[in-house]
């Protein structure tokens, strides 16, 4: 027997998965992400007989009621922890701390809404960051006059200098030290994605003055954001992945609701499930509602035997959110990984792409192989990437592993603040008060992990 309380997996085993009345079969080595994070802790080391040493392989249903519980409880904890006067203590080129299927929130996870006004707030306030780190004579110095608020009034429209301050701020950032680019360009390119949307730039010139701003400070000439790459597709399908149906299309076929949706506050979900028979792998589409009104739902479809897998969303090449209750997608029209502004692996990472809560409609049966023959790698931008796995230390004696069944992978903002929400309502199962915590109490079997966890987070 191990002292380490850890759990061993078993070889993989080629059968179809079966689903017990009140229970849900689950691969015992399928590292699944919950909605929108990571399974926190698979197996606990005690039990009746003592420590488990094989991973749960089984789950009790977590039915929508006990959903619904689990979702009071995140609200409440989020509400309890709401900063007051947030976005007047911080800088506006930091209001932006998640990126959530098209919409921005902050550190509060309320909206931001990017307007004319809210973007050039940003992008002076990203200005300032970038001339407190630079030298006197450095370009950072140089470009000033492209964010005097004053003069570029007189020059240049509002959505004209939302274009050129987006060049400038692209070029600086290319300047700045590692850690204050790490800090800010994942949100600039979140500000200039929504630049894109407020300026309809297919529709839009700029004037003689916006083009001799751009000559004269060797600004690269391009559009705010970048149509949706009409290969994507076709290179999804050349890796194995299976190309998922229009929207709505019979293929997808219903597998529940879902109750619990750590970010959609106040909007139903649920889930439609494709299977390609030529292809093994599986699609999955969330559609999350407002009533019958979809207002977001994203695509993704993974490769069992590649482990490509392949993002869209419900957003037109122009950025403008396609909803309604008889909403259409052209799959091959709509954005994809090639050009979302927001980078999906920031959530979206771990042995399989799929944000999956064991118990819920989410965990698919067969035919839908959502477990890759091997690690899954995105389809998408240049600064997309699933990173390995994390390593955590060897639980210490009466510790138990948040590992022992399943990886989790290494931390960004938003894997942390998913981790976060598994901890404080649903991991391990079945949640509630056997919530590991973050912090953890006193006791807990899994402080030293949540410890180590917590000390890698922002």
């Amino acid at each position: 027997m191990s002292d380490r309380n850890e759990c061993i997996p078993r070889p993989r085993v080629a059968t179809a998965r079966l689903r017990p009345a009140g229970a849900r079969t689950l691969r015992p080595w399928l590292a699944p992400l919950i909605l929108a994070a990571t399974l926190l802790a698979g197996c606990a080391p005690g039990s009746r007989q003592g420590p488990i040493l094989e991973p749960q392989d089984e789950y009790p249903e977590f039915t929508l009621e006990a959903q619904t519980e689990a979702q009071r409880r995140l609200e409440e904890r989020l509400a309890s922890e709401r900063v007051a006067d947030l976005r007047d203590t911080t800088p506006p080129a930091e209001w932006i701390a998640y990126a959530y299927h098209g919409l921005l929130l902050d550190a509060n996870r309320e909206l931001i809404e990017m307007d004319e006004k809210t973007i050039g707030l940003m992008q002076r306030s990203m200005f300032e960051m970038l001339r407190e780190e630079a030298e006197p004579g450095e370009a950072e110095v140089d470009m000033g006059e492209l964010f005097a608020t004053e003069q570029l009034d007189e020059q240049l429209d509002a959505k004209a200098t939302m274009i050129v301050r987006a060049a400038a701020l692209s070029e600086l950032l290319e300047q700045a030290n590692e850690a204050l680019r790490e800090r800010l360009e994942w949100r600039h390119r979140l500000i200039s994605a929504s630049a894109h949307h407020v300026v309809y730039w297919e529709d839009y010139g700029l004037s003689p003055a916006a083009q001799a701003l751009i000559e004269r400070f060797r600004l690269r000439r391009h559009t705010l954001w970048p149509p949706p790459d009409s290969a994507y597709v076709r290179n999804c399908r050349d890796a194995g992945v299976p190309i998922p149906p229009d929207w709505p299309d019979a293929r997808w076929i219903s597998q529940g609701t879902l109750n619990f949706t750590f970010i959609s506050q106040g909007l139903s979900a649920e889930v439609f499930a494709y299977h390609d028979p030529n292809e093994p792998g599986a699609c999955i589409a969330l559609p999350r509602k407002s009533g019958n009104s979809i207002s977001l739902l994203g695509i993704i479809c993974q490769s069992d035997r590649t482990g490509k897998a392949c993002f869209w969303d419900n957003l037109s090449a122009a950025g403008t959110r396609l909803t309604g209750a008889n909403v259409t997608l052209d799959i091959n029209t709509i954005q994809n990984g090639s050009n979302l502004a927001e980078n999906c692996t920031g959530c979206h990472r771990g042995y399989n792409v799929f944000m999956i809560h064991p118990g819920t409609a989410l965990q698919l049966p067969m035919p839908y192989d959502t477990n890759p023959q091997v690690r899954y790698t995105p389809m998408g931008q240049s600064h997309w990437s699933n990173p390995g796995p994390l390593a955590l230390p060897a639980p210490q004696p009466g510790q138990a592993s948040c590992v022992a069944c399943h990886e989790i992978a290494d931390t960004s903002p938003g894997y942390c603040a998913r981790l976060r929400d598994a901890a404080t309502t649903t991991m391990p199962p079945p949640g509630g008060s056997s919530a590991a915590g973050w912090p953890a109490p006193a006791g807990s079997l899994f402080r030293q992990h949540i410890d180590f966890l917590r000390a890698r987070c922002p």
